[in-house]
């Protein structure tokens, strides 16, 4: 009878763990990708990647739709180990995403997290302000929107309390404040 029990119990665990493993892009598009083809890299030398398979994270900054699709002006951040994009102040640039599909401006809006995985092709010359700037082009073969974080609590107390206390004691002389 014991062993039916840990069966079970590891059963439970290796599904929820095994589901949690689902990448948000495919493993055949990930397979393809050129680990070298780092944003900076492709901005100094882009004709050596023109073509190959990229994985950039970032944030919109713009999504425009176009004739043709829609095209999202992206802030590059580091990726973390799920593939989103790190909350950080660090960037190697901004690029451009480009796929031929209708994305709503209102769901892929400023200050949004994507990863995007796709072809390099070439380059694009955009106005920022008074100024020109030269993005890479990708072309989407597919792209993850991340839900929007929830915003951070922080919980502050003005007493030391040792362990003794009870919950209600201890919680009552919290203020929670939120940025």
């Amino acid at each position: 009878m014991k062993t039916c029990k840990y069966r079970y119990f590891l059963l439970f665990f290796s599904i929820l763990f095994f589901s949690g493993c689902a990448g948000v892009i495919s493993d055949p598009v990930v397979k393809q990708v050129n680990q070298r083809a780092s944003l900076e890299a492709v901005k100094i030398q882009p004709e050596t990647f023109d073509g190959d398979m990229i994985l950039w994270t970032g944030q919109i900054v713009r999504t425009d739709n176009l004739k043709e699709g829609t095209r999202m002006e992206i802030v590059q951040k580091p990726a973390a180990i799920n593939r989103r994009p790190r909350v950080t102040d660090t960037t190697e640039g901004r690029f451009l995403a480009f796929t031929d599909e209708y994305l709503d401006p209102a769901i892929y809006e400023r200050g949004r997290e994507v990863t995007v995985a796709g072809r390099l092709d070439g380059q694009k010359t955009l106005p920022i302000g008074e100024t020109e700037y030269i993005y890479p082009l990708v072309l989407v073969q597919e792209l993850h929107l991340w839900p929007v974080r929830p915003p951070r609590v922080y919980v502050r107390s003005n007493h030391w309390y040792p362990y003794g206390f009870s919950r209600f004691h201890f919680n009552r002389h919290f203020r929670y404040c939120c940025y």
